[in-house]
């Protein structure tokens, strides 16, 4: 065989062995902690405070996250409610997952769906439906 036909053999052989590597390859994932929050107003459009969440899977009925209104971050603006963060990333895979978040304390009580997925390169969860506000009744 004839070297340039065994260099340009090799090197087609090259190509197609990097072309089929997984799309993860260029994968790099940051520090970043990601936290997937909503805002609860009132009919007025006034937040609302005071309010427990539980964040679950919605066929499962699994309780990924509790949150009491006591335990409230300080960075959280007035009526800012957290759904998910990448505490909670082990529960999903890059497909959609249906989850609920259930906000409710003695006067007020909603129920919002949202779906969940991690990123591309399975570093963070990801928002893929869901609404950033809610109007409590």
């Amino acid at each position: 065989m004839k070297p340039i036909q065994l260099f340009v053999g090799g090197f087609l052989s090259a190509v197609l062995i990097v072309s089929c590597t997984p799309l993860t390859d260029d994968c790099v994932c940051t520090a970043e902690f990601k936290t997937i929050t909503v805002v609860i107003v009132d009919s007025d459009h006034q937040p609302i405070d005071s309010l427990n969440t539980v964040t679950s899977l919605k066929h499962s009925g699994l309780v990924m996250r509790e949150d009491s209104s006591s335990a409230r971050p300080m960075y959280l603006l007035p009526g800012e409610y957290i759904v998910l963060t990448d505490a909670e990333k082990d529960f999903f895979t890059t497909f959609q997952e249906p989850v609920l978040l259930t906000a409710s304390n003695s006067r007020h009580g909603v129920v919002a769906e949202f779906a969940f997925s991690l990123d591309r390169c399975q570093c963070h969860v990801w928002k893929s439906a869901g609404p950033d506000s809610i109007v409590a009744p």
